[in-house]
């Protein structure tokens, strides 16, 4: 069955989502975001700039390294980079302690953290990092 519509979309989406066009904001603009929208708006800028400023993040091999129900744990490699990038998705901060055995991190000896909150360190063969709820991190390896 086909559907034809005699309205303009813009008519139609004001019909479906009035507050849209009755909203004198404008959040494109920084004065016209309340300040959680800024929040977000700053945070999703940070991940943005920080994928533009490393190629492991845009094109890297990516391997995967732990998860649970709650965290997922990727490599993004490059030949010359590699990045880390580990996901807390539980409400509440967590300890992690992920075996680094026949996985392409099984010779790193040094973690950098570009982005997040975060405390982490390999020792034993084990990555053991710190991550707040439901947050990200970043790290850069040697």
């Amino acid at each position: 069955m086909k559907l034809a519509c005699r309205a303009a979309p813009t008519r139609i989406t004001a019909v479906i989502f009035p507050e849209a066009f009755r909203d004198a904001r404008n959040a494109f603009a920084p004065a016209g975001r309340t300040p959680e929208q800024q929040d977000v708006f700053s945070y999703v800028q940070s991940l943005l700039a920080l994928r533009q400023k490393h190629a492991a993040l845009r094109t890297g091999k990516q391997w995967h390294i732990g998860w649970d129900e709650s965290y997922y744990a990727f490599l993004r490699e490059l030949p010359e980079e590699k990045l880390l990038v580990v996901y807390n998705n539980a409400s509440s901060a967590r300890e992690l302690r992920i075996p680094l055995v026949d996985t392409p991190l099984q010779s790193a000896h040094e973690l950098h953290a570009l982005f997040g909150d975060v405390k982490a360190d390999i020792s034993g063969g084990d990555l053991h990092i710190t991550l707040t709820a439901q947050t990200i991190a970043v790290l850069k390896v040697r």
